[in-house]
């Protein structure tokens, strides 16, 4: 455990945000070393989240760990904790495609935001708010709140590290409802009105972790009023939209289910099993862009993991089984990395490329059938012309050094 903390720097670690120092060399948070403790980790392209859970079941602490020993404690739900610990290995779990209006409304928002990143992979669709714009225009829907606020979100969100989180804090209320959602977060950002047992149990985990890494007044200011916007912006357009546009598309989802189930999910089975991601949910977005999102649970309850694909309407099942296939190799990425990358070198944009990486390797190995099309995908993600997209031009644009591919082959088992 001590090693994957370690390997975790990157020009952005969620937890390098958060002030609760740890003693130096400790593999455990909490409010005591008490016996009982089990590990496990959550990861992210940003870093990894490690949670703790008593064996009680009573509750857990979320931790986050950053690369100069940094930690988050928050206090969780015991559902989560109770349903780990009703889990045995004699399941079998399985990948299920699923909408979250919660999910879907914050990464919307963030979309039409869009804070500019030097990075690979754009995070959400370019397109995207200009498709919002005319819908809303169509709908008679005039500027919203969230509108008028974008440019003044985008310098918040951009200029403060603290707010990177919000990629990735929507995947930790996937098992509240959008109003659960929101309530908490506004009682984060008032302070006065925040207190755990007053959170929903299904909300607890995300509001800690908010909790925490927005403690100042100022960020506190800012995330109250973008969780306003939010609330504006469901009420007045997108709980509409999101009914007769997202959710209406069951057609597609039920295509991606079926061809994830029946023609990548046997053939990747081995890979995925020995590393606990062989079940879990992938939420489709079309507001999201090529680099979606990673979220690893606890390895002992796959159905815990979670992925976030860009899948627009009418995309059909190829691309976002391609982008599928691509964040659940951060979970390979990560511990070939971890003794390979130094931590003042590692970068966001190298665990993306050896990501990309990886995803080639393993349906070459495993469904060669898909590589080819994966590899014009990935290609066309960053720009470059996907009628010269030879094997060759494609590991010229994502390019590793040798001793980074020799590690991704070891754990592909490429031998």
């Amino acid at each position: 455990m001590v090693g994957m903390i370690r390997s975790t720097q990157s020009a952005f670690v969620l937890a390098s945000i958060l002030t609760l120092s740890l003693p130096a060399g400790a593999g455990r948070a909490g409010p005591t070393e008490e016996p009982g403790w089990d590990e496990y980790v959550a990861g992210s392209p940003e870093g990894f989240l490690y949670r703790h859970t008593l064996n009680s079941g009573r509750n857990f602490v979320l931790a986050a760990f950053g690369p100069e020993g940094r930690s988050v404690q928050g206090y969780g739900t015991p559902a989560r904790a109770n349903a780990v610990a009703a889990w045995t290995g004699s399941q079998q779990p399985r990948w299920s495609v699923r909408l979250r209006p919660q999910v879907d409304l914050w990464y919307h928002a963030l979309a039409i935001i869009n804070v500019e990143r030097e990075e690979l992979l754009s995070r959400y669709d370019p397109s995207y708010a200009g498709a919002i714009a005319r819908a809303k225009q169509d709908r008679g829907v005039g500027a919203t709140r969230l509108d008028s606020l974008a440019d003044d979100f985008r310098s918040e969100f951009g200029s403060r590290r603290e707010f990177r989180l919000l990629d990735q804090l929507p995947l930790y209320f996937v098992d509240a409802t959008l109003e659960q959602m929101l309530m908490a977060l506004s009682a984060v950002a008032d302070r006065q009105t925040y207190r755990r047992d007053k959170v929903a149990p299904e909300a607890r985990d995300g509001a800690a972790i908010a909790a925490q890494a927005f403690s100042r007044a100022s960020l506190r200011r800012v995330l109250g009023r973008f969780i306003e916007a939010l609330e504006q912006e469901w009420q007045v357009f997108y709980r509409e939209y999101w009914t007769e546009v997202v959710a209406s598309d069951s057609v597609g989802r039920s295509e991606l289910a079926d061809f994830w189930t029946t023609t990548v999910a046997p053939q990747l089975e081995d890979i995925l099993a020995d590393r606990r991601l062989d079940g879990g949910t992938i939420l489709v977005s079309s507001a999201v862009g090529p680099e979606g999102r990673f979220f690893i649970g606890d390895p002992r309850w796959a159905e815990d993991n979670q992925v976030v694909v860009s899948s627009p309407p009418g995309s059909g099942p190829l691309e976002p089984t391609y982008h599928a296939v691509k964040e659940i190799c951060y979970g390979i990425v990560a511990p070939a990395l971890q003794d390979l990358v130094d931590d003042k070198v590692e970068t966001i944009s190298l665990r993306m490329v050896a990501a990309v990486r990886c995803g080639a390797m393993v349906l070459d190995r495993y469904v060669p059938i898909l590589a080819a099309g994966y590899r014009s995908t990935m290609m066309r993600a960053v720009g470059a012309d996907t009628a010269t997209a030879t094997i060759g031009r494609f590991e010229e644009r994502f390019a590793l050094e040798p001793e980074i591919l020799a590690a991704l082959r070891n754990e592909i088992d490429l031998r």
